[in-house]
């Protein structure tokens, strides 16, 4: 008897055979042979088999986060992120192409880890997705044995979780392998309630809660997750169309209300999300891949099934991998399909399941690439963003693989060779990333470092140094084992009998900086600290990625180590004089305010430029009443349209007589009166901003320019008592 006899049972006969019956599978839990079994034979062959597995999978998992040539500049970027409260976590991330939602969440992974006395570091972070690979593992395990058969479902289960992709995302700090975990989960959900024939309050309530709480998550994760929850429920509305039994009304009520309940749990982030959006259109465009018709035929027979890091292929080679080793495979039945013998019948479930993964992959990766192809946002990058639609990628294209075989009534055995090719590619993948791939810049960069730092003997002649950004310490320290790390806050404390020191700073993302790392750039930029200094600049290898800088200090100036340790640092050694009565730092202003992230001018300080026509300076001090002068000092560029008039006024006040400001470099004094004290002391400053994409013809460059703010501070006049 055939999965489809199974529309003669009874309802007797089903309860009787299937007491945990899974609605998201065929009405039988299918076996090789596609008979419906009577009692679940082989059960303990069935656990040891998972449990071997599993354990392969921790090794391999274990394999690939400890493997630190594969670091990659999106997880220095994350381990800065993260080094930083909850509060400027929220307050950066308006400011990047993704919510808050992964890097708060990796910080609560670290505070056992921290309670323990254990500083997180890479393999601690990277950590953090293993719940989601064994997550996506027993998931891939229970819904492919019941929708696939035995050795079908373990064989989907193998291909997706131990495949190139998923362990290449489960081994990075970043956030792909939670959302491919929770999509695929999201899915499965649909599939399951749709499939529910009889109404049960209590399951189907724990199931679209369950829902809601992934989808909300999936929502503060990425942007690009909510465009495939939007497929989602363009999938709900259609599967409420065709369910027709007595669980209709619960799958309407239960749906929206979890669909919505998401959408509501995201609007507080939903201006957060417009200024990610703003970030992606200039911040990917350096790195975007070309969305043409190979990149998209590549992705969704190549890169998803090699891994992301995939070796490079001769063109014959690259081309005979697409034809034969991927997805085509699998569907090479359906053709064949179209006709059956008249003993033959196939469960439409299968093919209901097989049509909405593989559609559901296809949908959002074409969006993907039509958004990138009109030129709206950068968003198609074949070998990384459409790895979210894995898991119902995979088990689309095995549904319809075991659909065609019953519709030809062939033994369903034959499925796990079908699927086949993509266990191969999982295997080539996997050893290029565990074994050859190397795209570590601080991998490289280190092995450059340790040998300047080694005598013709080959022992290290220097063995510690002051590192800049402190913070991220316990991150790179895996990288240089043999020497040792010290915050750049405490070169203060070197030695009086010692007159060298080396200083490595390391580039992260200019927005995460904090102030006193800025001040500590420009002292050493300045040379402040020693009367002799040389540089070495170390290579990242990375397209526009800075390098890193070894500083050699010679003749080091205790004294001004010490000044600069103390409590104002960037004040006391800063542009603005030390008798200034406030002072408006620019590495201290803040992008919400209108300004682009800090930068050090050829002159070796601290600037910043304008992104908004209107910006607010925040001083560091409030100020009593009395008469003072202005000191305000910048560049201010030329502007297509000539509007380069610079208009300033303290809070809500009327605007200052400024003299004109000519373009160029600029530093005028302003006579100003205060009535009253001004506490917060806030400057606000108007000047068009213009964008080369706006008013440069073929210009694809949509940074936004204004004009450059070096030093801004107050002096009591010579009247003010």
């Amino acid at each position: 008897m055939g999965i489809a006899d199974a529309r003669d049972w009874t309802l007797a006969d089903i309860n009787a055979r299937l007491p945990e019956f899974a609605p998201l599978t065929p009405e039988a839990h299918a076996t090789d042979s596609g008979q419906p079994p009577a009692r679940p034979a082989g059960t303990g062959r069935l656990r040891l088999g998972f449990l071997l597995l599993t354990i392969l999978l921790a090794v391999l998992f274990l394999l690939r986060i400890h493997r630190l040539e594969t670091f990659w500049i999106d997880e220095a970027f994350t381990a800065s992120l993260v080094a930083h409260s909850p509060a400027e976590v929220i307050t950066y991330t308006r400011f990047d192409a993704h919510p808050p939602g992964y890097y708060l969440l990796l910080k609560l992974w670290q505070m056992p880890f921290r309670a323990a006395g254990i500083t997180p570091g890479v393999v601690v972070n990277r950590a953090f997705n293993a719940p989601f690979l064994f997550g996506l593992f027993v998931l891939a395990w229970v819904a492919g044995i019941r929708l696939l058969g035995r050795a079908g479902g373990i064989m989907a289960a193998v291909c997706l979780a131990f495949g190139a992709q998923a362990l290449y995302v489960a081994g990075d700090m970043r956030h792909y392998a939670m959302l491919v975990c929770l999509l695929f989960a999201c899915w499965l959900i649909l599939l399951r309630e749709f499939g529910r024939g009889t109404p049960s309050r209590r399951s189907s309530t724990m199931a679209w809660l369950g829902y809601f709480a992934i989808a909300a998550l999936v929502l503060w994760t990425q942007l690009l997750g909510g465009i495939f929850l939007f497929f989602l429920g363009l999938f709900w509305i259609v599967l409420c169309v065709l369910k027709r039994d007595a669980a209709r009304r619960e799958f309407l009520v239960g749906g929206f209300l979890a669909q919505a309940a998401a959408v509501l749990c995201f609007l507080p982030w939903v201006p957060g999300a417009l200024a990610n959006t703003r970030y992606f259109a200039v911040a990917g465009k350096p790195w975007a891949m070309e969305p043409s018709v190979g990149n998209l035929l590549l992705t969704l027979n190549y890169w998803i099934v090699y891994g992301r890091r995939t070796p490079v292929l001769p063109a014959e080679w690259r081309d005979l991998v697409i034809g034969v080793g991927t997805w085509v495979l699998p569907l090479v039945f359906l053709p064949l399909a179209i006709w059956k013998p008249r003993t033959a019948t196939a469960d439409r479930r299968l093919l209901l399941v097989g049509g909405s993964g593989v559609g559901l992959a296809l949908a959002f990766t074409l969006f993907l690439w039509i958004v990138a192809r009109v030129g709206w946002l950068p968003v198609f990058e074949g070998p990384r963003y459409p790895v979210l639609m894995l898991g119902p990628y995979l088990f689309g294209l095995a549904a319809l693989a075991r659909w065609s075989l019953e519709r030809r009534a062939l033994d369903c055995r034959w499925l796990p060779v079908l699927l086949t090719p993509w266990l191969l590619a999982a295997v080539i993948g996997n050893t290029y990333t565990l074994v050859r791939m190397n795209q570590s810049t601080l991998v490289n960069s280190s092995r450059v470092l340790q040998s300047s730092l080694r005598a013709e003997d080959g022992s290290l002649k220097y063995d510690t140094l002051y590192f800049l950004p402190s913070e991220l310490i316990p991150t790179y320290q895996a990288f240089v084992p043999e020497l040792t790390l010290l915050p750049i806050e405490q070169l203060a404390d070197l030695p009086a009998t010692e007159s060298e020191a080396l200083v490595l700073r390391v580039p992260v993302w200019e927005q995460l900086q904090a102030p006193r790392h800025w001040a500590y750039r420009s002292a050493l930029q300045r040379e402040v600290f020693s009367g002799r200094q040389y540089t070495l600049n170390i290579p990242t290898l990375v397209k526009n990625w800075p390098d890193y800088y070894l500083t050699h200090l010679l003749d080091v100036d205790h004294t001004a180590l010490r000044v600069f340790a103390s409590e104002e640092p960037m004040r006391a050694l800063g542009r603005a004089p030390a008798e200034a009565a406030a002072v408006a730092l620019p590495e201290v202003q803040r992008r919400a305010d209108g300004w682009h992230d800090p930068s050090i001018g050829t002159d070796g300080w601290p600037q910043r430029h304008t992104q908004a026509p209107v910006a607010t300076a925040r001083f560091d001090d409030a100020v009593p009443p009395g008469d003072y002068v202005l000191h305000f000092e910048g560049a201010n560029p030329s502007h297509p349209e000539g509007n380069t008039a610079i208009h300033i006024a303290f809070g809500d006040g009327a605007p200052l007589a400024v003299p004109e400001i000519p373009t160029g470099d600029f530093a005028v004094e302003i006579p100003v009166s205060f009535a009253e004290a001004h506490d917060p002391l806030r400057l606000r400053i108007e000047r068009a901003v213009w964008r080369p994409v706006d008013h440069v013809e073929g210009s694809s460059d949509a940074r936004t320019y204004g004009f450059t703010l070096r030093a801004l501070y107050l002096t009591r006049a010579a009247t003010t008592p």
